[in-house]
């Protein structure tokens, strides 16, 4: 069975990657679904937001965890 392709649902201002919890179910079945804290959202509040650190997480997150270190746009 081929690995899923990776889609990664991104949130707005106000929000964390719980919102996102049930699209993400919608999803699941056909896709390999990440959604990342951003810096100063949910399990990254600590960590002060700026766009840069937002793209690198996103960066990262996609790299490190992603089906071939990818995701479909």
């Amino acid at each position: 069975m081929a690995e899923k392709e990776t889609i990664v649902l991104i949130y707005g201002a106000f929000a964390i990657c719980a919102d996102w919890k049930q699209m993400a179910s919608d999803f699941d079945q056909s896709f390999h679904v990440m959604i990342p804290d951003l810096p100063g959202h949910g399990d990254a509040a600590e960590t002060g937001f700026t766009m840069g650190k937002a793209a690198d997480t996103i960066h990262i997150f996609i790299q490190s965890s992603a089906t071939g270190g990818k995701a479909i746009a």
